[in-house]
Formats: structure tokens, C-alpha cells, sequence
């Protein structure tokens, strides 16, 4: 698979557009305390949180792991809460909001104990609400981190030469004919590859409940 995946977000415009907040399903499943549900939501969205831990960088690996303990408790904690009815309300943008909080939390103790005064200008930042806009560029990186968890769980289900094939199709942003000259296939052996691999992504964010942006991209070239 190509080392940058920047380029995979081309075929985020071919996912469902409707797919723009996370699944009614999912979040039922976590807060009817579904083990599997609580496992994927680990999978899926611990690399997230450390994700947004990492971009502190005041605190070690120690202390993110200990973050990510307890954004993990806080949420076990308080999801029969969330009330996934409200149209505004984002579980990714509450999820972003607890985790920020812990990190804050942890910052003042640390700059209590050991009376780091450089921190308070930090400390002072206030918190964005859970559905506040956030950055472009945020948003992309969060997302990244979601994609790549998803390709990460699919990956398995695919022989090598299919995502060789499809890196060709998502980062050489070469055409059908020309992969199937390339690869040895025929076109529409190529487009029927293409075509799997995307439901597949499709499906994973819709049973695992990621928000996706809609049609945050062109499509990828068929």
C-alpha cells in the first residue's frame, strides 16, 4: 500500500454522501454494552484519541497512555448519555471534547506539581463545544487516522496484487485500460476490483459508525 495515504481521500466522493454522522446502530450497540461494539470502538477510535494526545507535546507516552485510559473510562461511563437524537449532536466532536478535557485536566495537575508556569498561557485556551467547526485541516487529520484504521481491518480480505491494483487506481491516478495493461487484466477485471474493494470501505464506516465528510473529494479515476 502507497506510504502517503493522502491520496486514498480521492475516493471518499464515492462513498455514500448520506454517511455524514455516526450510525444510529452503532451507537445503540455501544449503549447497550455490546462487547463487540466496545471492541471495534476500541480498534476504530483509540488511534483517534492518541491522535489528538500526540498533538500536545508537553505530555510523554506515559502520560497519553494514561489519557487514553481514562477518555476510554469517561466514555464507558457516561455514552448511555449521548443523546445520538439531537440532529447537531457529533459523537466524534463529543468524543474530541472528553479527550480534551482529561488532557487539560492532566496538563493543570502536571503544572500544579511542578509548577510550570510556561503552561498557563496554554491552559487558558477554552475548549470548543462538541459540534464546534473545527479546522479543515483538523478535520482532514482526523479522518485520516479513522481511514487508515479501516483499511487496516480490510487489508486481509484482499489478495496483495488487489490493493496493488488499487494503489495504482487511487494514488497513479491511472486509468482502467492502462492498470490492466500494467497488472496483466482485463478493464473490467480492474473496474470489478475497484468497485470491491470501495464497498467494502463503505460498509466498514457504515456497521463501525465513522462520519465521513461528504464527497470530500473527487472520485477516483475509474
Amino acid at each position: 500500500m502507497v506510504q502517503d495515504d493522502s491520496s486514498y481521500f480521492a475516493f471518499q466522493g464515492d462513498l455514500n454522501p448520506d454517511v455524514n454522522k455516526t450510525s444510529t446502530t452503532f451507537l445503540v450497540r455501544l449503549q447497550g454494552d455490546e462487547s463487540d461494539a466496545w471492541k471495534d470502538f476500541t480498534e476504530i477510535y483509540a488511534p483517534l484519541i492518541k491522535f489528538w494526545c500526540r498533538q500536545k507535546s508537553e505530555l510523554t507516552h506515559a502520560e497519553r497512555q494514561d489519557i487514553l485510559q481514562e477518555v476510554l473510562q469517561s466514555v464507558s461511563q457516561s455514552i448511555k448519555k449521548f443523546d445520538y437524537t439531537r440532529a447537531e449532536r457529533s459523537f466524534r466532536g463529543w468524543l474530541r471534547r472528553i479527550t480534551r478535557n482529561r488532557i487539560c485536566d492532566h496538563l493543570r495537575g502536571k503544572a500544579k506539581d511542578e509548577n510550570v508556569a510556561r503552561l498557563s498561557s496554554d491552559l487558558d485556551i477554552p475548549i470548543p463545544e462538541p459540534d464546534d467547526a473545527i479546522a479543515p485541516e483538523e478535520e482532514t487529520d482526523e479522518r485520516r487516522v479513522l481511514l487508515r484504521q479501516i483499511l487496516k481491518r480490510i487489508r486481509p480480505e484482499f489478495r496483495e496484487k488487489s490493493w496493488e491494483v488499487f494503489d495504482l487506481i487511487i494514488a497513479a491516478e491511472k486509468d482502467s485500460s492502462e492498470i490492466a495493461e500494467m497488472m496483466e487484466m482485463t478493464p473490467a477485471a480492474v473496474r470489478q476490483l475497484r468497485s470491491r474493494i470501495l464497498r467494502r470501505i463503505r460498509e466498514e464506516y457504515a456497521r463501525l459508525g465513522i462520519e465521513i465528510a461528504p464527497a470530500a473529494a473527487e472520485s477516483a479515476t475509474a
